[in-house]
C-alpha cells in the first residue's frame, strides 16, 4: 500500500513538473477556455489566446488567428503568393478565393471607369451600354447626355432611370 501510495506521488510529482496536471480540468476552466477561445478567433486578438489554460487549444487559437493575419494580408496587398503563410489547408484555400474575389473586383471597377471615361471624352454615351451594373450604366449615359450639345432632350430617354431621365430632361430645357 505505500509503494502504491508513493507511486501516486512521484507520479503527482512529475505531471505538474512536466506541466501536466493530476488533477482533471475543471469543468469551469473548459468553459472559460471555450469562451476565451471564441472571443480571440472572432477578434482576431493573438494576446487573449495566452489566457488560454488548455495547451493544445491555445496553440490552436493562436495558429487561427495567425491565419487570419496572413489572410488579412493577402488580401489588402491582392497578393495570393502571401497566401502561403497561411498554415491550414482548407484557411489557404479560402485565402486565396478571397484574394481572387477581391482582385475580380478591382478589375470590373476599373474596368467600367476605363469605359465611363471613354464614353465622355468621345461623346458616345452607346459605350456605356457595355457596363455590367444596370445603375452605373445609367449614370455614365445622363453623364454623357446631360452634356451634350446641342442639348436634346429626347436623348435622355435612353437612360433608363426614371429619375435621372427627368433630371436630365430639366438641364435640358
Amino acid at each position: 500500500m505505500k509503494k502504491t501510495l508513493a507511486a501516486l506521488f512521484l507520479t503527482g510529482v512529475f505531471l505538474t513538473a512536466c506541466g501536466g496536471s493530476s488533477k482533471p480540468a475543471k469543468p469551469s476552466d473548459k468553459l472559460l477556455d471555450s469562451d476565451i477561445f471564441t472571443q480571440a478567433t472572432s477578434g482576431g486578438n493573438l494576446a487573449r489566446c495566452n489566457d488560454i489554460l488548455d495547451k493544445t487549444l491555445k496553440a490552436s487559437c493562436e495558429q487561427i488567428i495567425n491565419d487570419q493575419i496572413a489572410t488579412n494580408a493577402a488580401v489588402s496587398a491582392l497578393d495570393k503568393a502571401l497566401c502561403k503563410k497561411v498554415s491550414d489547408e482548407r484557411y489557404k484555400k479560402e485565402c486565396e478565393t478571397q484574394v481572387n474575389a477581391k482582385t475580380e473586383d478591382k478589375n470590373t471597377d476599373n474596368d467600367r471607369l476605363s469605359l465611363q471615361q471613354q464614353a465622355y471624352n468621345t461623346k458616345d454615351y452607346s459605350i456605356c451600354d457595355k457596363i455590367a451594373d444596370a445603375n452605373q450604366k445609367d449614370i455614365c449615359k445622363f453623364e454623357v447626355i446631360s452634356e451634350l450639345t446641342p442639348k436634346d432632350p429626347s436623348l435622355c430617354e435612353k437612360i433608363g432611370q426614371p429619375a435621372l431621365v427627368s433630371k436630365c430632361k430639366a438641364s435640358k430645357n
